[in-house]
């Protein structure tokens, strides 16, 4: 009976005889998301959300715009993410 049809696990493939070679294949094709580097685009909008935050927790007092970015863009690029 197919698996997908009855809500079962699929049988895990057999690996007898390739000593997990599938295994270390596929873990050195796959990057997580937090170890890779971000895009331009991912890194603009990690510190625009991180300014939002900070100008959110001085109730949006005006005149730190600049101040809000590069602490956010600080707080980005030291997390790595």
């Amino acid at each position: 009976m197919n698996s997908e049809l009855n809500g079962s696990a699929p049988a895990a493939a057999s690996t007898s005889g390739t000593s997990g070679s599938w295994a270390k294949e596929a873990s050195l094709r796959f990057v997580a998301p937090s170890q890779r580097p971000m895009s331009a685009e991912e890194r603009h909008a990690a510190i625009a959300v991180a300014a939002y935050h900070l100008a959110e927790r001085r109730n949006f007092a005006p005149g730190h715009e600049a101040e809000d970015w590069l602490a956010a863009e600080a707080q980005i690029d030291w997390r790595g993410t």
